[in-house]
């Protein structure tokens, strides 16, 4: 929801179980989020074709979240697939940061139940997201060490250094 409140033609790539949660499902759906069967490598090839399709037809940008996850902190080396269907397509990546305070009480992540945690966000006193534009990238490198180099560059941009033992 971050993401669309600045940019409101910003479509989402997504696992397929999002689709079956309660509230987000539907709410993603009529966004437009694309659904990523994760184990189906059958249909990889249309899926990115899709994804292109989108990107060349309708003129929308498509959020990624290249570690495939969520998580608190940038440990996790991304996927290149994202990578690659930049370069098939010709199309610019914009990297960015979402940063949350409190962090952990504001976090989905691991095990986290969903309604649970959208219960606890109500509950929250002074929480606050901040999005971050940093560098964008006309021509994609070899998708892997691109991949890791602008891994890194989201890094480098927090200004509190990644603390593990925050919140």
């Amino acid at each position: 929801m971050v993401l669309m409140s600045e940019m409101p033609e910003i479509s989402f790539i997504a696992k397929d179980e999002i689709r079956k949660w309660p509230i987000m499902g539907p709410a993603a759906a009529a966004a437009g989020t694309i659904f990523v069967n994760r184990r189906e490598s059958r249909g990889l090839r249309a899926l990115r074709e899709k994804i292109v399709s989108t990107l060349r037809q309708k003129n929308l940008g498509i959020a990624i979240f290249p570690s495939g996850t969520t998580t608190l902190f940038e440990q996790l080396p991304w996927k290149k697939g994202a990578f690659e269907i930049a370069k098939q397509a010709q199309v610019p990546v914009q990297l960015f940061r979402i940063d949350y305070s409190p962090l952990r009480s504001s976090a989905y992540i691991d095990d986290d139940n969903l309604l649970r945690s959208l219960s606890g966000l109500t509950k929250i006193k002074d929480k606050s997201a901040t999005l971050q534009w940093l560098e964008q990238f006309e021509q994609i490198d070899e998708p892997i060490m691109f991949a890791e180099k602008l891994r890194q560059q989201v890094i480098a941009s927090n200004p509190v250094k990644e603390n593990r033992n925050e919140n």
